[in-house]
């Protein structure tokens, strides 16, 4: 792009194209032209590949808006309309019937979306709607599809019915699968003009054989559905840049294929099929995987929007991708590795509101976005196993994941924990009533609560409610970013159950090594309504640095060091009426912090660095601790300011600034092996204090009178 404007997004990401996304698609002409071209001449055609191979893309991007088009613009061809059947998760539905009629209806609506393309396409919404309220609720999905189809033979004519993502419906059972078939069979019987087109994984393709006498074999009716090749791609990736206001050079595509090629497993050839393409020949050398190289382009066009908003010369080139690799990865593996990473990060980077939280202690979107992630890094373990996803059932996926969070709000039965679960339709909520808890009074809430609980003084069913509007908002943020979806199942008993599970295998360990990475976090720990109890890791990592502050934490006996050796800079911190009772603070950097009101009893701060900077002192401000101990730490700015320091310990440090007392109360210190890096910097202990039954070893007390002179009128060892 020299000097032109960039119009749109030119590569999605991770996700399918969308309908809208259409001017965009390229590198599947030839498949779209088969087709359309087996549309005209076939009244069943299947669509089918391996998981990854863009089978949704090519429906919903290149096959579904050209026969659109054909019909909206063209002057002598007027294809059929199209029906798109595609969600096959979520809402309210009890049967396949149910969910195939909504589907219907769905389906009709969608084509508001090109009513910029023409009359057609409002006509054809308008008597499509006018059918289906004339059909009646009481209409099965067969009779509701014929009925469409013969609504107006002038301006219908006849009907093409996708039928996207089938493997969906197929994986629920013998039973659903039957039900299913026999819709198709009825559908294909039907003397109506009509067009069906399905898409499915082809490990799935076997689960159609109830069709085969009907329609006289699958194979010569299923399209395959290849990789695309290398070449293929660059092209295609260099005509969606054109087509979005970008130019992208033929050599910085070149480049991004060799990370991805630097990587095992990501350029490989076409595993065996069920039924084999004889078209295909094996290329492992020369198969790009497609969800990565969605993330990445994605993530280059950030980066060089970012860049062209500063400098408008700038170019898409081997130039532009080396400032991109020195901000994610010195090579290849590490930014192939990490940008599905990024992309599963970036659902949380737009707040979102919970639903069907209460009008008193309503949270924020800044602490609910944070609980959010939490949330979502305790379900991703549970969604992916040896490399496949797994469907959990909403409820059971509650428990697994924020269980441990409600059952230590009190819920301590195990009987009880098991028997958890979501209820109702609009507005979730847990089953607190049918166990008898939330009419018990909840006493002593503030033991189990931190963080914004506490500030909010949530009692502890509130909690439990907000941990659930957390749930499902994270799962929504999860699924907006196409990383997890809704499916069904259906029970005997013909009750709804919520099934949630990733939307491809390829991002299981993607989610599960975000997941791992932030779990135990610094913003993890401080996300948390539920307070941290034993030896708990608070992990730090130097590249995402906690700031700001920290209100109302209640860590109990957690351990806040870095995950690396090397030391980290907490700078600027303030922690607000926070319990830290037996936490210890190690190799970190703390430069400006403060704490106020702060219970610090049995707290450590061992191989720690006080930094002041701009004349700010580290400070503790009306804490009380009991016992508090500062080991094996270089003093470089500290101060204590209206404190009880009972059984204060100083061992071993070393300071190298004046360390100020005022208004503080020190009653059996010990100071131990403390030197001094100048003479004038000072144990400083002002008139407003009171010292008593301190000590200290001989050379403790004989460098602070040299090194470190306690300055206080009224001093007296006792």
């Amino acid at each position: 792009m020299s000097g032109g404007t960039v119009t749109r997004a030119p590569w999605p990401g991770p996700r399918p194209y969308e309908e809208s996304e259409w001017e965009l698609f390229y590198g599947r002409s030839k498949e779209v032209d088969e087709v359309e071209r087996r549309i005209a001449s076939e009244r069943l055609v299947v669509v089918t590949g391996r998981s990854g191979t863009g089978k949704t893309s090519l429906l919903r991007a290149g096959i579904v808006p050209r026969l659109r088009l054909r019909r909206f613009r063209g002057k002598k061809a007027t294809p059929w309309p199209v029906l798109v059947l595609r969600n096959w998760g979520g809402g309210k539905r009890t049967s396949l019937s149910d969910l195939l009629q909504a589907e219907v209806k769905r389906a009709v609506d969608a084509l508001t979306l090109w009513s910029e393309e023409g009359v057609r396409a409002t006509e054809d919404r308008v008597l499509l709607s006018e059918s289906l309220s004339e059909a009646g609720k009481d209409c099965s999905p067969v009779d509701l599809i014929e009925n469409l189809a013969a609504s107006n033979s002038e301006k219908i004519a006849g009907l093409i019915i996708v039928l996207d993502q089938l493997e969906e419906v197929l994986r629920l059972g013998t039973g659903v699968t039957e039900e299913m078939t026999e819709f198709l069979r009825d559908l294909y019987d039907s003397a109506l003009p009509l067009r069906l087109v399905l898409s499915l994984r082809e490990e799935y393709l076997s689960e159609l054989r109830g069709l085969e006498r009907t329609v006289g074999g699958l194979l010569g009716r299923t399209v395959f559905l290849s990789p695309m090749l290398r070449q293929t791609a660059q092209e295609a990736i260099g005509e969606a840049g054109r087509a979005g206001g970008i130019e992208i050079e033929d050599e910085a595509v070149d480049e991004i294929f060799d990370w991805i090629g630097l990587r095992e497993g990501l350029l490989r050839g076409r595993k065996r099929a069920l039924v084999p393409d004889p078209s295909w020949e094996e290329s492992a050398d020369e198969t790009p995987d497609l969800l990565t190289l969605q993330a990445i382009l994605f993530e280059v066009f950030q980066e060089f929007l970012a860049l062209k908003a500063k400098d408008r010369s700038a170019k898409l080139d081997t130039a532009f991708l080396k400032t991109y690799r020195q901000k994610y990865g010195p090579d290849g593996p590490e930014i192939v590795g990490n940008a599905l990473v990024r992309w599963i990060e970036r659902a949380f980077e737009i707040a979102v509101h919970a639903r069907g939280r209460e009008s008193q202690g309503e949270m924020g979107s800044g602490p609910l976005t944070a609980l959010m992630r939490r949330v979502a890094v305790r379900i991703a373990p549970h969604l992916s196993s040896a490399g496949y996803k797994i469907a959990q059932e909403r409820s059971d996926l509650f428990r697994k994941a924020v269980g441990e969070d409600v059952w230590a709000l009190g819920l301590r039965d195990p009987e009880l924990r098991a028997r958890v679960r979501i209820v109702g339709g609009e507005r979730p909520r847990l089953n607190f009533e049918e166990l008898g808890l939330a009419s018990e009074p909840m006493e002593a809430a503030e033991q189990y609560l931190s963080g914004v609980a506490l500030e909010q003084g949530w009692d502890l069913v509130q909690a439990s409610e907000q941990l659930l509007s957390a749930f499902l908002a994270s799962l929504e943020r999860l699924a907006e970013q196409n990383i997890v979806k809704p499916v069904y199942s259906w029970e005997s008993r013909n009750e709804e159950s919520w099934r949630w599970e990733l939307v491809h295998d390829g991002l299981g360990r993607p989610f599960a090594d975000w997941a791992e990475k932030r779990r135990n976090s610094w913003e993890d720990c401080a996300a948390s309504i539920v307070a941290c109890r034993g030896v708990s890791p608070i992990a730090l990592r130097s590249e995402d640095p906690p700031r700001d502050a920290l209100r109302f934490a209640r860590w109990e006996g957690c351990h806040v060091a870095p995950v690396t050796e090397s030391m980290i800079v907490l700078e600027g911190v303030e922690f607000l009426d926070c319990a830290l009772r037996g936490t210890i603070f190690e190799h970190i950097v703390l430069r400006n912090c403060t704490f106020t009101r702060c219970d610090l009893s049995g707290t450590v701060f061992r191989h720690c660095v006080f930094e002041a900077t701009n004349g700010r002192q580290v400070s503790f401000k009306d804490c009380y601790p009991p016992s508090m101990a500062i080991l094996k730490s270089r003093l470089g700015g500290l101060s204590f300011d209206g404190c009880v320091l009972s059984q204060l310990t100083m061992k071993e440090c070393r300071l190298e600034g004046s360390v100020t007392l005022r208004r503080t109360d020190v009653e059996l210190a010990n100071f131990i092996l403390l030197e001094a890096s100048k003479p004038s910097h000072e144990l400083v202990f002002e008139g407003t204090c009171r010292v008593a039954y301190s000590s200290g070893d001989e050379q403790s007390w004989k460098l602070m009178r040299l090194q470190c002179p306690v300055v206080h009128s009224g001093w007296q060892r006792e």
